[in-house]
């Protein structure tokens, strides 16, 4: 039995360890046994339920807390010093904050019960930092750590669908490596504020709305609360309980696109769990280079050909986070 048998159970959400390749690996120390193991769990994984717990993934938890904390920070702030940082409505790919009743994916319900904080360190976006000690250096580094894991994923993704080639995958993501003006990859530091049923929250208001991610794949870092929300394949909602150790790993929804539906994106969302308790997550989006032209990667023509940026967009339009005249150069 190689070091990456034994560790998956595919009754609900799996839980993979991947430490046989881990961030602090390099790929030529990896045995390829572990790897084509790795690939095949996760493989099974995206293409039933499209979630995955991911344990020994080799991002410090010191490196986590001081994320979490920072974001603390961020949200104990007065109203009016967090409004200077808020994002344009115009610019719903762009970056900033995000004030509770601002956002929502179900046109119809009333819009979500949180607040966020959108990074995107080193892109075309004119990113303001706020003023915390360390806020910006910490947030930059823990950027580039989780690319580290992405890449690490999309790698055994690529070997899970048996691609030839694996970087074929890999070389629509430069973007993670060398951050440049074609990057929507995002670091959003979440805060779920307590609340009173009756006080605080809208009837028929969520946490977060039902939806799938956009992009390839999503990094989700949880504290102890809970609420997470996934679809079954049965068409029901399950709990994700938050499981110490672990990064939930999420499979976006141009991936499906991208593999001729070999792979599943599942709606998810974060439903109250514990009155008056607060909720944290950190979530780490990850996109494909903007440039990229999205086509079915076995040749097929399940899908036609797309650029990424028009996806985006239409995706955003569709969910009501764009209006009819807000849509221009950018679906081009």
């Amino acid at each position: 039995m190689t070091a990456a048998q034994g560790n998956c159970d595919f009754s609900w959400i799996p839980v993979i360890d991947i430490k046989a390749f881990d961030i602090t690996k390099e790929e030529n120390e990896v045995d390829r046994n572990d790897l084509e193991t790795l690939a095949n769990d996760v493989f099974k994984a995206f293409s039933t339920i499209g979630f995955v717990y991911v344990k020994n993934h080799g991002i410090p938890q010191d490196q986590i807390d001081n994320i979490f904390r920072l974001a603390d920070d961020f949200f104990a702030q007065p109203q009016e010093t967090k409004n200077k940082f808020i994002r344009p409505l115009s610019d719903p790919s762009g970056i900033g904050y995000i004030p509770i009743g601002r956002e929502t994916f179900e046109a119809d319900k009333p819009a979500d019960f949180k607040e966020s904080f959108d990074a995107i360190p080193g892109g075309a976006y004119n990113q303001l930092w706020p003023g915390i000690p360390n806020f910006e250096k910490d947030v930059v580094e823990f950027h580039r750590t989780c690319a580290k894991l992405s890449l690490r994923m999309l790698k055994l993704i690529g070997m899970g669908l048996g691609l030839e080639d694996q970087n074929e995958l890999l070389a629509c993501h430069t973007n993670l490596v060398n951050w440049r003006d074609n990057s929507s990859t995002t670091l959003r530091l979440l805060t779920y504020p307590p609340y009173t049923e009756k006080e605080d929250m809208t009837p028929g208001q969520a946490r977060c709305s039902e939806h799938t991610d956009y992009g390839s794949i999503t990094l989700l870092f949880q504290d102890d609360i809970g609420g997470l929300e996934v679809q079954t394949v049965a068409g029901e909602y399950k709990q994700a309980t938050p499981i110490p150790g672990t990064i939930v790993v999420i499979l976006d929804d141009m991936m499906p696109r991208w593999t001729s539906d070999r792979l599943k994106a599942t709606l998810h969302r974060v439903v109250p769990s514990h009155k008056y308790n607060r909720r944290r997550s950190l979530v780490y989006f990850t996109h494909p280079d903007s440039s990229t032209i999205v086509k079915p990667l076995d040749g097929s023509d399940t899908y036609p050909p797309i650029r990424y940026t028009r996806y985006l967009t239409e995706q955003y339009y569709s969910r009501g986070l764009l209006g009819e005249g807000q849509r221009g150069d950018v679906a081009a």
